[in-house]
């Protein structure tokens, strides 16, 4: 089963369309968009959204476990979740602003990928981790 964390629009819908419509089982995490989601879920039997923030490491097991109870092992993970914070200058940004950017683009991302080959390497399952990342992160831009 294929995985994508932040998959009801943009980039992340366009991943989910692609492997449904390439016959994949597809488990997507949602924040916020649900109608979004629920329209993903329609085009097939295979595809499962779980509402949930990857910027809380509590519930990366839960959302693991209702993935393989629906739609079997996880064989494949795509970490495409991503949040820039308040568009501005760097030096007006808070600790605050910073945190909730690391938590969503760093650490959600390594809970996920730790959480997926923590299930791959102990029963020797080959996987795949895509990380999705922004041209941002090596041109950047100002106020961004």
């Amino acid at each position: 089963m294929c995985w994508s964390r932040g998959g009801s629009r943009g980039i992340g819908a366009a991943i989910v369309r692609r492997l449904l419509d390439d016959g994949h089982r597809v488990t997507f995490t949602y924040l916020r968009d649900t109608d979004a989601a629920q329209l993903l879920t329609r085009r097939a039997d295979r595809a499962l959204a779980i509402r949930s923030d990857v910027a809380d490491p509590e519930l990366v097991d839960e959302v693991f476990a209702t993935a393989e109870a629906r739609l079997g092992p996880v064989t494949q993970l795509v970490n495409n979740a991503g949040v820039t914070g308040r568009l501005g200058p760097f030096s007006a940004s808070t600790d605050a602003e910073m945190r909730a950017v690391f938590d969503v683009n760093v650490f959600g991302l390594a809970a996920y990928s730790r959480a997926a080959t923590s299930r791959w390497v102990p029963s020797d399952t080959p996987g795949v981790i895509v990380n999705v990342g922004s041209t941002a992160a090596a041109t950047g831009a100002p106020g961004e």
